[in-house]
């Protein structure tokens, strides 16, 4: 039986859908037994697993071009 730091453990890894399938029971049954304390934690976690996409968008290439002529005639 895990301790309840465990499954604190397991949030963010939840949040990031990385739990292997038998943590990802093991969490969810946790949840079920209506810890409010973790939901919370998942709540948080989800959050910002939802606004990690935009923060590792690719630049338009247009954008990195100039960025490599500015840095190129910056060197010369």
């Amino acid at each position: 039986m895990k301790r309840h730091t465990d499954y604190m453990d397991l949030a963010p890894l939840y949040a990031l859908g990385s739990l292997d399938t038998a943590d990802m029971r093991s969490f969810q049954t946790h949840l079920s037994d209506h810890c409010g304390r973790c939901r919370s934690i998942l709540a948080a976690y989800e959050n910002v697993a939802a606004l990690l996409p935009w923060l590792v968008q690719t630049p338009p290439p247009e954008l990195t071009v100039r960025r490599m002529r500015r840095t190129v005639q910056a060197a010369i």
